[in-house]
């Protein structure tokens, strides 16, 4: 039986003044899908927990999407703010270490030992 402004009869979980979830449906039947439900994400496209680029309004839960926006190389799932790499190829003393806010330091290995580039393409001081 209809009543009144519900607007699916037929799941009791949608009805006006039911709880807003993300799941692209009108739970609370005010005519907005997933309205207050959604979150600023940021797409992770190598998928380690670290997104980038501009934000994004998704489900907290989306596959490939991260609430973190400060990922130096969304290309390379070893590198994110705390790991650096080899800033001349693998061959000097330089590396460029990904900061907290998206963008590299630059350092000089310890007394100026020799920065060796990794199979997962980060660095190592010897």
């Amino acid at each position: 039986v209809a009543r009144g402004t519900d607007c699916n009869d037929a799941i009791a979980g949608v009805h006006p003044g039911a709880l807003e979830v993300c799941n692209d449906s009108d739970d609370d039947c005010d005519g907005e899908v997933d309205d207050g439900a959604k979150v600023t994400r940021y797409a992770d496209v190598d998928n380690d927990g670290w997104g980038a680029g501009p934000a994004l309004m998704s489900c907290p839960s989306t596959p490939g999407t991260s609430h973190l926006a400060t990922d130096c190389d969304d290309t390379n799932p070893a590198m994110h703010p705390g790991q650096f790499r080899c800033s001349t190829g693998g061959q000097g003393t330089e590396y460029e270490m990904c900061g907290v806010d998206g963008g590299f330091l630059k350092g000089t290995c310890f007394n100026n030992g020799p920065c060796r580039r990794q199979p997962n393409g980060l660095g190592v001081c010897l």
